[in-house]
């Protein structure tokens, strides 16, 4: 015995647009990373102690990537790597309804008035 594959639409339409909502403050994070963790200066003596300016140079770079930090280590990085994840994963979830869909349809007007 078979049993038929279905797909709750309007399910999977509330995971893409929930998938969107993620991508969209994820998005936002990487915005707020880029601002509020990247710092010029600490106000801790770093035009003066090398130690200080130290300091500083290891914030920005956690916070947007360089120095001996990839960019994808960053703060900043992962937060974009995760959005593009995200993206990809809201895709294939889209294509995967649209296939589905257009299967559904071609089968109906395929077996249309048939005994299946």
């Amino acid at each position: 015995m078979t049993e038929n594959f279905s797909l709750n639409e309007e399910r999977m339409r509330a995971a893409i647009s929930q998938a969107d909502a993620y991508i969209e403050d994820l998005r936002d994070y990487v915005g707020r990373a880029n601002r509020e963790l990247y710092v010029e200066t600490l106000g801790i003596g770093e035009d003066d102690i090398e130690t200080a300016r130290q300091v500083v140079n290891k914030f920005k770079d956690k916070a947007r990537g360089g120095g001996q930090i990839a960019v994808e280590s960053s703060a900043v990085g992962f937060l974009e790597a995760c959005a593009t994840w995200m993206e990809a994963y809201r895709d294939n979830l889209q294509s995967e309804l649209d296939n589905y869909l257009g299967t559904e349809q071609q089968n109906t007007g395929t077996f249309t008035g048939q005994d299946v």
